[in-house]
């Protein structure tokens, strides 16, 4: 997920982010979404924030997050929040859209092939800097390479590199993986499974090649989502099909050192 500008409502923080799956989901968006309970507190502060994506998080203790004239209460340390400035959620006009001010990505690189109806691999790479707010953000790029290693044991293999500078070294960085399921943990390696009925145990091994010195670590459980260092529970409504694999685990890796870079 690579757009370039955001426009409210059913947009989320969540540009530059990925989703996995193999014989079933294995890392998808979290959150939930109810009919009835669009703009409550799950909703704001966990659902269509970072937090809930494939992203990456650098953390202000200062900053707010805010819809027009709607403030959150969590700061996850994700991405700006969009909305109108006439102060709803939505951005209800063209040149509002079209603005530099709602920029969020400038895409820098595409790629696929050599044969592009059976590609051995797909590139895309996207500044990133907009979409956070320039208070903790100087720059940032992300780069996503996916690689068909046409092997059944083996069968694909998504390389991630983010070259991050913050404005303060002091500013936590956190990369986020989201897993359907309790996550493994065993030093810089990660592994989620799928063992739903309905697929074929596909399984996802992520190692952190960099830094290389990183803290990683599971957050959340089953039904548990949290964001901020609290718990956003789902409230009322009917669920929609698609969150059947939403968990609320997640797999967090944190560099030992704090650096602006």
């Amino acid at each position: 997920n690579m757009n370039e500008r955001r426009t409210g409502d059913h947009d989320h923080g969540d540009i530059g982010s990925f989703q996995l799956y193999y014989k079933g989901p294995l890392s998808i968006e979290q959150g939930v979404y109810y009919g009835a309970a669009w703009g409550d507190k799950h909703w704001r502060n966990y659902a269509t924030r970072t937090v809930a994506a494939n992203g990456l998080l650098v953390y202000n203790p200062d900053e707010t997050y805010v819809y027009g004239s709607n403030v959150a209460e969590a700061n996850d340390g994700g991405q700006k929040m969009a909305g109108s400035k006439a102060g709803g959620y939505e951005i209800a006009e063209l040149k509002e859209h079209m603005s530099d001010d709602n920029l969020r990505t400038v895409t820098e690189g595409t790629y696929i092939g050599p044969n592009e109806k059976t590609p051995a691999f797909s590139y895309i790479k996207g500044n990133l800097t907009n979409a956070y707010s320039s208070s903790k953000m100087q720059s940032y790029k992300r780069s996503m390479v996916f690689m068909d290693t046409f092997n059944k044991t083996y069968p694909g293999v998504l390389v991630v590199f983010d070259r991050v500078t913050s404005t303060k070294a002091f500013y936590e960085k956190t990369w986020l993986l989201q897993a359907v399921s309790e996550p493994e943990i065993s030093g810089n390696k990660m592994t989620i499974k799928n063992s739903n009925e309905e697929y074929c145990n596909g399984k996802l091994v992520n190692t952190v090649l960099y830094p290389e010195s990183v803290n990683v670590s599971k957050v959340g459980g089953i039904g548990v989502y949290v964001s901020d260092g609290q718990e956003w529970p789902v409230t009322g409504g009917t669920p929609q099909s698609s969150d059947a694999y939403n968990s609320g685990w997640r797999c967090e890796g944190k560099p030992t050192t704090a650096a602006k870079d």
